[in-house]
């Protein structure tokens, strides 16, 4: 079994590569290959910070957590679009597909906390996105893989 954690971005992987709008790319796991312009547009998940805090005293059976999930979206500029234009489509998705969502009951909800834009003009107009989504969830004490 693996942790709520990895579960967490597993189920958002997959909320976000159900009912994709056209022209949004299917969202991936954390890649460890170097982007390139020819592979873009595309979305990467994976988990930043999982922050631990007690509920019901310093060695209460309950232990409340808060996951930071980033996604980036990258995007091309084209004939048509500047490149933060061709990543807005990105960051609307990630938005609407998981505000408010328990991903199946692993999380109390998922809300946004920011979207920072970074431009790269080297050849073409390259633009990513993180989209930084917070949830809150809670654990057994000592026990990662289990809801409580």
């Amino acid at each position: 079994m693996s942790s709520l954690r990895e579960q967490a971005v597993q189920a958002a992987v997959t909320a976000l590569n159900t009912d994709t709008p056209a022209g949004v790319p299917q969202t991936e796991r954390a890649r460890t290959l170097a982007l390139d312009a020819a592979n873009l547009p595309t979305i990467i998940a994976y988990a930043v910070k999982d922050e631990a805090g007690d509920v019901g005293g310093r060695k209460g059976p309950i232990v409340a957590r808060k996951l930071r999930l980033h996604f980036e979206c990258w995007a091309v500029e084209t004939e048509e679009l500047s490149a933060d234009a061709a990543v807005d489509p990105l960051i609307c998705w990630v938005v609407k597909a998981l505000t408010d969502s328990t991903l199946g009951g692993l999380l109390n909800g998922l809300r946004e906390a920011e979207t920072t834009l970074v431009l790269d003009r080297e050849d073409r107009a390259v633009c990513y996105a993180t989209v930084v989504m917070v949830a809150d969830y809670q654990c057994k004490s000592g026990d990662l893989e289990q809801r409580h």
